[in-house]
């Protein structure tokens, strides 16, 4: 019987001095990441040369279910063409979410292929955007640009631009 006593008084004391040592400096993070696509159809650019395209993306995977963010970095951004009858796009382009640009006159070539533009370190803080965009999880993009190829030769009338920002956010649990 004194074993026992001897026994579960040690366990309770190695209990209670490793629940100590546990430090409680605030709440517990995590980062989350997301890619999300988001589909634009642009119409009416056949035979121009310079572009401006405005549209929403949809970042509701990233902000549902989460309250509080802590920060919030889009590390890159991806273009890619589909349904176009030409070859490729090539030229410059600048990319704007919310009022933030992402960066300016990037040269891309821009084809079914995804071309993945890496955003500066300078701006990629998006915490405010997310934010703001966290009850809808929407956001206004803008794309603007000037081709150096020659126009925008497309038959269809219309093709999709293909938009995957890469995110990363840590939030609060």
């Amino acid at each position: 019987m004194k074993n026992f006593r001897i026994m579960k008084t040690l366990v309770l004391l190695v209990a209670i001095l490793a629940f100590s040592s546990c430090e409680e400096n605030g709440p517990i993070q995590q980062v989350v990441k997301t890619d999300t696509s988001t589909s634009i159809t642009v119409t009416d650019l056949d035979g121009k040369s310079s572009y401006s395209i405005t549209d929403t993306a949809d970042i509701s995977e990233l902000v549902d279910g989460v309250d509080v963010f802590v920060a919030a970095e889009i590390e890159s951004v991806g273009l890619k063409l589909e349904n176009y009858s030409g070859g490729t796009i090539e030229g410059n382009i600048t990319v704007k979410v919310g009022g933030i640009t992402l960066f300016t006159s990037e040269t891309v070539s821009l084809s079914s292929v995804e071309s993945v533009v890496t955003v500066p370190a300078a701006a990629r803080n998006i915490l405010t955007l997310i934010q703001s965009s966290s009850a809808s999880g929407q956001f206004g993009i803008t794309l603007e640009g000037n081709t150096t190829n020659g126009p925008i030769t497309d038959d269809n009338d219309s093709f999709t631009l293909v938009v995957t920002p890469t995110i990363t956010g840590t939030v609060e649990l």
